[in-house]
């Protein structure tokens, strides 16, 4: 921004007349520090800054040809190839059984071990009423549409889909037992979801039993999360800013997959967020609860009844489909947009997983469809690791 320039050159002006840096040397590493610039002397690209900026020419495409099925290994890569060759490219894979190597999560099928080691556990499950989580709808069908005061205009300015909000799930706090009770007996008529819960603060036993893959341990781990259901969800279109480690222990999942590099046919932006109320007496839902906050990450696009006319922009995009099914992991990459569906096994009649939240290797500012991925600062590191040392 101009004021953060301006705060910059404020420093430099400030540290130049007081004496310090002290010669050419000193100022050239002086702003390339301010402005996270990699100029040398001679006025030339660094090795780092050229290392940076042709990572940018590198990026992955979803092919062109109609070949939309997702990249397979049938080994586990070092972590030379599966930097230089998917984190790089910020392209997805699918990584074989081996990526689990040395988990003990067979246990976790234990309905009575589950319920007896972790049964006591209080969890936040998320419940919608036909098991999507977090698609778009109209505004208009909520009760307090009409009686909820105007948006604020800071907010209502920015909103992407003025007339749509992503409906956030309910959510309840209950126990890891009684959410076993109701996948198995389904007493509501409604689809109970433990989702992206953080297995370091809810499951800390449960943490022991899994781990990051050697590949991928160059990466920072932000989140180790749980996710379990009945196997008939479905998460709409959104990105996370992570890359992300997605592991099966029961069940599949279909992801659906569209590159982050052309954001506008995705029609990134602010919408706004309304919250669904579920009562878990009576079993029902009640569309009331229109907020002032908006999501920053999901699409308005609804991909299985696409609206042309609303986003003809999305005809543009390329899909990529990637099907895991147990102890197989999925590498999705920062930023890409994907759909989720759950399917569950057919013995446990549920849908277990984990997934790992690392800080992104590309970085962007979002909501802002126009931006585009850059490389990441805090993995500098890598470039001597991977590429300078060879």
């Amino acid at each position: 921004s101009r004021a953060a320039t301006e705060r910059k050159e404020a420093a430099i002006k400030y540290a130049l007349y007081n004496g310090q840096p002290r010669n050419a040397e000193q100022i050239i590493d002086f702003i390339n520090h301010q402005y996270m610039t990699y100029i040398m002397l001679d006025g030339a690209l660094s090795p780092l800054g050229k290392w940076k900026q042709d990572m940018r020419t590198q990026f992955w495409e979803v092919p062109q040809d109609g070949s939309e099925e997702c990249a397979r290994l049938d080994h586990l890569p070092s972590a030379e190839e599966f930097y230089r060759e998917y984190v790089v490219r910020s392209r997805p894979l699918i990584l074989p059984k081996a990526a689990q190597d040395g988990w003990t999560t067979e246990k976790w099928l234990d309905e009575e071990w589950m319920k007896k080691t972790h049964g006591h556990k209080e969890i936040h499950v998320k419940v919608t009423p036909e098991g999507e989580f977090e698609g778009c709808e109209q505004a208009s069908r909520w009760e307090d549409f009409h009686t909820e005061p105007p948006l604020p205009d800071y907010v209502s300015s920015q909103l992407q889909s003025p007339d749509l909000v992503v409906v956030r799930p309910a959510e309840v706090v209950i126990k890891i037992s009684e959410l076993l009770d109701i996948l198995k007996e389904k007493p509501y008529n409604a689809s109970f979801y433990l989702e992206y819960s953080d297995m370091r603060s809810y499951l800390p036993g449960m943490l022991r039993d899994v781990h990051v893959p050697t590949f991928a341990d160059f990466l920072r781990l932000e989140m180790t999360n749980m996710w379990i259901g009945d196997g008939k969800t479905l998460g709409k279109l959104h990105f996370d800013p992570y890359d992300n480690l997605l592991s099966m222990v029961t069940g599949s999942k279909t992801v659906d997959l569209f590159a982050p590099h052309r954001n506008e046919e995705l029609y990134e932006g602010h919408i706004r967020e309304a919250v669904l109320k579920f009562d878990m007496k009576s079993g029902l839902f009640r569309r009331k609860g229109l907020s002032d906050s908006t999501s920053m990450v999901m699409s308005p696009v609804d991909i299985k009844n696409i609206d042309s006319d609303a986003f003809p922009m999305f005809g543009n995009t390329k899909r990529l489909r990637c099907t895991i099914h147990p102890g197989e992991t999925l590498y999705m990459p920062a930023f890409w947009w994907h759909e989720v569906q759950s399917s569950p096994d057919e013995d446990t009649h549920k849908n277990m997983a984990v997934n790992f939240w690392f800080k992104p290797f590309y970085d962007k500012e979002f909501p802002c469809a126009e931006c585009r991925l850059q490389p990441n600062s805090i993995y500098e590191d890598l470039f001597w690791k991977f590429v300078h040392s060879g």
